[in-house]
């Protein structure tokens, strides 16, 4: 917090809120710890920067002063001693008094590969006594002299080799700590490992024995790795004392995994451990402080009421009121009253995200308080939370009386602080099985060992492009390439990979795109044949799926004649001929789609809008813009008050709308003209009669009667016209034509958008062969019909029978699941 405050100080005018600047300090923090690992003073980029870099660079360096000067002057002021620099201080004064009074006792130091410059220290002090010792654990005994001056820093004995250098010795002055031969294993992991410049060396050699009893399982994606995974690691508890460990840096997968053990009641020790986030009482927290702040927000309403630590009234209340305050467009100085809910003090905490800035002691005390007040009683701190309530408790320990943030980033600050801590299960871990990131496995041993996760991005974890620093720049500082990092993992691979029992792992997608596997088992298929362990994922498949499958036919609902709807509107013909299943669900069943939780305003709304207020207008039987644009004013008042984008976008469009229309109302030229006219007709068949009902935007009646259909989006096409599958504007004509005696002259679709450039578009839906009076003719055939076929008990509300007109928008797609028949 204090290194994310001088970077928003060092760079002024509110460049960077809080979270971006704790994102930068712990970018610059790793940085520094870097630099205190190798000794490097950062102070020197402003020396080895070249003049003709860019100013981009110049401004890094600017930027850089934060830790180069003003921290290093906040540090000397306070007396701050940061812990990687306590740690080396630590450990240059234990190898500072061992060199003046060397260890009478053996001193072992083991499991290093030096790349901290206080531990070569320390190591040079203790090697130098008569029973000081150090175990070089994974040096490998295959490479030359001459292979180890040539290695790259991306080679997994890089590391060794060059604390050995610092230490002046050479690999072959090292000792064999105890008497053994070389295994089949060994010389395979190091073949696999070599420079491409080596390779032509294993070419000619049989590696084919180290690979015994181990398998590699392809899986087809992350869900099939885990639960093979999880059935490989049950297995191995059938064996008394065996021990199994997993090793990846996929946490995704790990959690999977160990997921999938809870099924057979098995708690597996994970040592990376869980975000403070994943714990019930941190999510908690976390949906009260962002109902709060964005107050009361359907969605994050929603959210904290549905966590199972809040009372089961408050559950109740909510799910009473959820479809008429909750969903569709938001409510305004929506309040707990509203949602018939009294919570003490939530409107006092609610009030504090309205400040400018607030002291985050207070905020935070305010808002544990309130949560205290709403978690069931015993759930909040109990169990795991306790854990949580330590962190908190630590948290506000370390952060001032004084400091102050911007309330509406407190839900993000918290979940940050959230994200970065870890806890630990205290007991009750299985002591056979182990989840381990590649660092703690390799000095560690089991039975049967999984790398699993073997993709790249995942082993070798990438490292990331440095932030401030490109490669030359941290060569001629003395940091290590990034590079460096590869051959880190690789050291760790070839130690886990020597296990005699070894299954490795990994799915052919991630994230449904096609993954690419690891370089390391690239490399080792390139020298020797892997088995391929399908054992496992048939096992995953044959537990996840049933041993036969029956498919049933596609539904085929056919009701009785007496539950089929008798009437309908134009509109629903289409849906009746493009998936029936539809006008099934809506007119028989009732099933009616909710609105979306906080709507927000879409084309259609907009739409809806512009025919409204036509309607109102037609009402007023004017021919004035004022009065048009006064009906426009009272329904974005009455409906659509402050929502955003309205005035912005909604009425310079449909100020042109109106515009164009009042001024085509003046070419009426004696026509008769019908707004938004309603009339039925009532088609007589063999089985019974029907009513078709019409509500028509726009009827122009002379000797003959124009159609007209108002459409602020895309319009039908004239093939879909004439083809009956858009039916709308016939069967108007049709209905209009029987009530008034008049033959139609012409069908249009109005395309009014109200843009700058494209305000309106009339569109004729008669053919140059065809009269709009012959595509009516055909719709009364047609829709007569299908009137006559849906009345028929023995015709069934079919889902999508065409797919290649199927409908665009369909709010009940999801109950069709078209793709379960699909195949």
């Amino acid at each position: 917090l204090e290194l994310a405050e001088l970077i928003r100080k060092r760079a002024g005018d509110n460049k960077y809120n809080l979270v971006q600047a704790l994102n930068m300090a712990r970018e610059l923090a790793n940085l520094l710890d870097e630099a205190q690992n190798k000794d490097v003073a950062l102070e020197k980029l402003q020396e080895i920067m070249p003049d003709d870099f860019s100013d981009y660079w110049q401004q890094i360096v600017d930027f850089l002063k934060v830790v180069t000067e003003v921290w290093q002057q906040k540090k000397a002021d306070e007396g701050i001693v940061e812990p990687v620099e306590r740690r080396n201080q630590l450990l240059r004064n234990a190898a500072e008094y061992w060199r003046a009074n060397p260890p009478k006792n053996p001193v072992i130091i083991a499991g290093t590969t030096g790349t901290v410059n206080a531990t070569i220290e320390l190591i040079s002090s203790v090697i130098a006594a008569e029973k000081g010792y150090l175990v070089l654990h994974g040096l490998d005994r295959n490479l030359s002299q001459k292979d180890f001056r040539e290695i790259d820093e991306s080679h997994p004995q890089y590391n060794l080799a060059n604390m050995l250098r610092s230490l002046k010795y050479e690999p072959q002055q090292v000792q064999q700590w105890q008497d053994f031969e070389i295994t089949a294993r060994e010389k395979l992991i190091s073949a696999s490992l070599f420079s491409a410049e080596k390779s032509h060396e294993w070419r000619d050699v049989d590696y084919s024995l180290g690979a015994g009893k181990m398998s590699l399982i392809n899986a087809r994606n992350i869900e099939e790795e885990a639960t093979a995974i999880a059935l490989a690691l049950r297995e191995v508890l059938q064996v008394p004392n065996k021990r199994a460990m997993l090793v990846t840096n996929n946490r995704n997968l790990a959690r999977r995994v160990a997921l999938k053990m809870r099924l057979w009641k098995i708690n597996i020790n994970d040592s990376a451990g869980q975000e403070m986030l994943t714990l019930p009482s941190a999510n908690f927290l976390i949906h009260l402080a962002e109902m709060a702040e964005s107050a009361l927000g359907p969605l994050k309403v929603l959210a904290f009421f549905k966590h199972p630590f809040v009372p089961v009234e408050y559950k109740a209340k909510i799910r009473e009121v959820e479809i008429e305050k909750l969903r569709g467009l938001r409510q305004d100085n929506l309040c707990l009253a509203d949602l018939q809910i009294e919570i003490e003090g939530f409107e006092e905490f609610a009030a504090l995200f309205k400040r400018k800035n607030i002291r985050f002691r207070e905020l935070l005390d305010e808002h544990l308080k309130l949560a205290e007040n709403i978690a069931l009683k015993g759930s909040l701190w109990d169990g795991y939370g306790k854990k949580l309530a330590e962190f908190l408790a630590s948290l506000r320990a370390d952060i001032s009386e004084d400091y102050q943030i911007d309330p509406i980033l407190y839900p993000e600050i918290l979940r940050s602080f959230f994200m970065a801590e870890s806890w630990y299960p205290e007991f009750g871990q299985h002591p056979r099985l182990d989840i381990l990131s590649p660092i703690e496995a390799r000095l560690l041993g089991a039975d049967m060992v999984i790398i699993a996760g073997l993709n790249e991005g995942n082993m070798p974890q990438l490292p990331s492009n440095d932030s401030f620093l490109n490669q030359q720049i941290r060569r001629q500082l003395g940091l290590d390439l990034l590079e460096r990092r590869i051959g880190q993992q690789a050291h760790d691979f070839e130690l886990m990979a020597q296990t005699d029992e070894l299954i490795l792992s990994r799915s052919l997608k991630e994230d449904g795109s096609p993954a690419l596997p690891s370089r390391f088992l690239e490399s080792l298929r390139a020298v020797t044949d892997i088995d391929d362990n399908q054992r496992y994922i048939s096992l995953a498949n044959s537990w996840q799926h049933p041993e036969s499958i029956m498919p049933c036919a596609q539904p085929a609902p056919k009701p009785p004649v007496s539950a089929r709807p008798q009437a309908l509107h134009v509109t629903s013909i289409s849906k009746l001929m493009r998936d029936p299943y539809v006008v099934y669900a809506n007119k028989i069943l009732w099933l009616k789609k909710l609105d979306d939780i906080d709507e927000e305003l879409s084309p259609a709304d907009f739409g809806n809008f512009v025919h409204s207020a036509i309607e109102d207008f037609a009402r007023k039987n004017s021919d004035n813009l004022e009065d048009l644009l006064s009906c426009g004013r009272e329904i974005l008042k009455d409906k659509y008050d402050g929502k955003l984008g309205v005035e912005t976008f909604w009425w310079p469009r449909f100020v042109r709308i109106a515009e164009w229309l009042v001024e085509r109302q003046g070419r009426q030229d004696g026509k008769k003209i019908l707004i938004e006219a309603s009339e039925s007709w009532l088609i007589k068949t063999a089985r019974g009669d029907f009513t078709l009902s019409a509500k028509a935007d726009r009827v122009e009646i002379g000797d003959e009667i124009t159609i007209i259909d108002y459409k602020t989006g895309g319009v039908p096409s004239k093939k879909d016209v004439e083809a009956g599958l858009e039916p709308q504007l016939p069967l108007e004509a049709i209905i209009f034509g029987k009530k008034y005696g008049k033959k139609t002259r012409d069908m249009q679709y109005w395309q009014v958008k109200g843009l700058v450039n494209d305000v309106a578009k009339i569109h004729s839906v008669s053919q140059k062969d065809k009269s709009c009076e012959d595509i009516a003719a055909e719709a009364e055939v047609g829709v007569t019909a299908l009137v006559e076929k849906f009345y028929d008990e023995n015709t069934p509300y079919l889902a999508t029978p065409r797919p290649t007109v199927a409908l665009k928008y369909n709010d009940y797609e999801h109950l069709i699941r078209n793709r379960e028949w699909d195949f």
